[in-house]
């Protein structure tokens, strides 16, 4: 009787996993369909861009020519030289100010007029459409914005420079009152002073947190796993304290370093980065944000059976579970993959070893990315995949 009730709860659990793995495929299916959708979106996202742009280089050039015809009918008296003068000269003032508006907002008009010495940090870091937080918010007292650079892409084959093209442009964009987004191309340099390791440890966990997706990268664009170091060693900070009169030089020193961040942009083909460049010296910082065309390296899916060997390597807390040894669990391997965001997912199911008995109890239902870094528990109520790693 107990093998019967037994072979029962077996079955029961076998069915019950085969119904929540038929509603994690039907919700892959649906992410996947999503997913779909917003690529389709950004095509067309993209061809109204490219529309807008050709519409733009047309009204463009019909400007110009009339500029020009403009130009041979007034050379006969000094009168229209002079006005022509004025709109060059009222051109050239507005131009950095918008240049500097496209990027940085409340921050143009400061650094353009000369109204203050420093300089108001941008609400966001924005190329395009791409758009992440500030290392504003994470400075701590004395930390400060005191430089920003745009780097304009150089103008591609039979275009007109850059600077040519504002000249033709500033006037409406200044009547418009709106801009045009920094070119996807272009790049933004923001150099800081002051800045802690406390601020850069913060922004840096920022960065990664969900909302804005970023993930520490080497310059082939790999994950990278190890974390970065901001603060000098230990040794390092006893000899200056040594050295201080005051509490103050106490406070851990930057130490050398650069860091770079990468998340894909919203444009097919692209990253969006963020590159931290930090000296000791005066606690200098540079943020440099940039969206090139670049993509995430493809790493290779471990089969069935590397997967099942990966998991039995790990530790019981890289799945959630107490323990201190995968040997307290048997792990199995479910048929069929799981799609989540395009990506596949191998499912395997934990359960624990009664050692009286010798017995499997069921722990959980798991889901991990082919190359190991991302883990899922399922829910065995709601069949919600909950992250764990």
């Amino acid at each position: 009787m107990k093998k019967k009730a037994k072979k029962d709860n077996s079955a029961k659990q076998e069915a019950k996993a085969r119904k929540k793995e038929e509603k994690i495929r039907k919700k892959a299916e649906k992410n996947e369909e999503k997913s779909k959708k917003k690529k389709e979106k950004a095509a067309i996202k993209a061809q109204k861009q490219k529309a807008k742009q050709a519409a733009k280089t047309k009204k463009q050039e019909a400007k110009k020519s009339k500029k020009v015809s403009k130009g041979g009918k007034s050379g006969k008296g000094g009168k229209s030289d002079n006005g022509e003068g004025k709109k060059k000269l009222s051109l050239k003032l507005l131009i950095p100010l918008l240049v500097l508006l496209l990027a940085g907002g409340a921050l143009a008009a400061n650094f353009v007029l000369g109204g203050k010495e420093e300089l108001i940090p941008p609400e966001a870091y924005t190329i395009a459409e791409e758009s992440t937080i500030v290392l504003d918010s994470y400075l701590e007292e004395g930390g400060k914005l005191v430089a920003f650079t745009l780097q304009e892409p150089e103008p591609a084959e039979g275009e007109a420079p850059q600077e040519e093209q504002k000249d033709e442009t500033a006037a409406d964009e200044a009547e418009n009152g709106e801009p045009q987004p920094v070119d996807i191309d272009a790049m933004l340099l923001y150099d800081y002073e002051g800045v802690t390791p406390a601020a850069l440890e913060q922004y840096v966990a920022a960065l990664q947190a969900e909302e804005q997706g970023f993930i520490i990268v080497d310059e082939n664009y790999k994950a990278v796993e190890e974390p970065p170091v901001f603060a000098a060693p230990a040794e390092e900070a006893a000899d200056d304290e040594k050295a201080a009169d005051d509490a103050e030089s106490a406070a851990p020193k930057l130490t050398d370093g650069t860091l770079l961040l990468a998340r894909e942009a919203s444009v097919e083909g692209r990253l969006f980065l963020v590159r931290l460049t930090w000296q000791e010296e005066k606690g200098a910082c540079t943020v440099e944000i940039s969206c090139p065309q670049a993509a995430f390296p493809q790493e290779p899916m471990m089969n069935t059976g590397s997967a099942m060997d990966y998991v039995e390597r790990m530790s019981p807390a890289d799945l959630g579970l107490p323990g201190e040894s995968m040997d307290e669990y048997h792990t199995y391997a479910q048929g069929g993959n799981v799609l989540i965001d395009g990506k596949v997912f191998r499912k395997f199911t934990v359960y624990s070893v009664d050692e009286v008995t010798n017995t499997n109890e069921f722990v959980g239902v798991f889901v991990m990315s082919g190359n190991g870094r991302t883990i899922y528990r399922e829910d065995q109520e709601t069949g919600e995949l909950l992250p764990i790693k």
